[in-house]
């Protein structure tokens, strides 16, 4: 809020013609050598010489005022911001609330940045002018940025959208990524968003979009097996087929080994291990090395890793009868095995997946899990240890 102050030169002429009259006529009067009442004083040309300063005198201001009178427009300029005068070759007056055009009234005599001036939104950084943080938060360039209307410090933050971000050992990431253990930076699989360390899990969206996959497949026996991480386990993403005496195809059909797995009696499945409901159950049976059979609180963690509807998210997205199929929201892909008995009776393939525990009722039966066509839950049963059913293999 520049104001302009002007001072007529009117005055300042007046003042300086009556100024310098009034020293001429007391210099006149003490001028040594003359009397007063000297005859000399009387001499006809003495006295034109004298009446010529009067008459000079007389007319002089007049001139001069008219002088003045012409020159009135012209002015004396000082630049002031609020009250106090500067200099707008090296300052400027900066409204420290200047926003969208408007002024508040608040002002400040501000040294210009390079030569330049700058709004209440912007700071002066050596001779640069920048742009503060959403108009308000001034930063140091050499250390600091913006994100959105904050600051941050950019050797250990960065900008994730419009949130203020750790970085992740030194590395920034997307949203489609996220910081595991402070230190490696991995990629979400789907809609999930558990962490996990990108050395051991990937992606595998070939396979299924949402599956956090073991990197390295498992192999035993002749087949090679996917694993999917769920909650804090790691199981294996289809039915066992290792063909160990005792176990059998549905229907003694090779080609139902292929699609749904082996089917076990429980002490097979056990390889004659003694009970376990610990978690993990710590019983190998006749997983491979480093995998076992889960107890039935391992299968109660995955339905409660997994939520509402655990049947329905982890049954396989074909494969069951009836529009029994599922959403596989994990890479679990849950097949409808069927069950048999160790005598030769076989049933439910299409329609059921049983799955073993390492946890018996009793002597005679055990805990077993399983999936229905017509029912997204995930339930759990009791019974004989020589029924047939299949077999998932937790990691150890």
């Amino acid at each position: 809020m520049n104001r302009i102050v002007s001072i007529p030169l009117t005055a300042i002429v007046i003042a300086t013609s009556l100024a310098f009259f009034s020293c001429s006529s007391d210099s006149n009067d003490d001028e040594p050598g003359k009397q007063q009442g000297s005859t000399s004083e009387t001499d006809p040309s003495s006295s034109s010489v004298a009446q010529t300063p009067s008459s000079s005198s007389e007319a002089q201001p007049s001139s001069s005022s008219e002088g003045a009178s012409s020159s009135s427009e012209e002015v004396v300029a000082e630049i002031l911001c609020g009250t106090i005068a500067y200099d707008p070759e090296t300052h400027f007056c900066l409204d420290n609330g200047a926003v969208m055009g408007t002024e508040t009234g608040s002002v400040t005599v501000t040294l210009k940045c390079g030569g330049k001036t700058y709004t209440a939104s912007q700071f002066c950084s050596g001779t640069d002018v920048l742009n503060k943080c959403g108009g308000s938060v001034a930063y140091n360039p050499g250390a600091e940025s913006c994100c959105g209307s904050n600051k941050l410090t950019t050797a250990t933050q960065f900008c994730l959208g419009n949130a203020i971000a750790s970085k992740c050992g030194g590395s920034t990431f997307t949203a489609e990524q996220f910081c595991y253990n402070n230190s490696k930076v991995g990629n979400k699989c789907g809609s999930r968003t558990e962490t996990f360390d990108p050395d051991l899990y990937e992606c595998k969206p070939e396979i299924n979009s949402n599956g956090i996959f073991l990197k390295n497949p498992v192999s035993y026996g002749d087949e090679s097996y996917e694993a999917v991480l769920i909650g804090t386990q790691t199981w294996m993403a289809q039915n066992l087929n290792y063909d160990a005496d005792g176990s059998k195809c549905y229907n003694n059909s090779e080609p139902n080994c292929s699609t749904y797995g082996r089917l076990y009696n429980w002490a097979t499945a056990m390889a004659n291990s003694a009970s376990s409901s610990a978690n993990p159950s710590g019983v190998q049976g006749v997983c491979p090395a480093g995998w076992h059979i889960p107890s039935d609180a391992e299968w109660t963690a995955l339905t409660t890793a997994v939520g509402s509807n655990p049947g329905a998210k982890l049954k396989a997205a074909s494969g069951w009868n009836s529009s029994g199929n599922g959403t596989d929201d994990y890479g679990f892909s849950a097949l409808p095995g069927g069950n048999g008995i160790s005598s030769g009776l076989f049933n439910n393939v299409g329609y059921r997946g049983l799955w073993w525990s390492s946890t018996e009722g009793n002597a005679s039966n055990a805990y077993y899990w399983g999936m229905i066509y017509n029912d997204s839950d995930v339930s759990r049963y009791d019974f004989s240890k020589t029924s047939l059913y299949s077999v998932r293999c937790v990691q150890d």
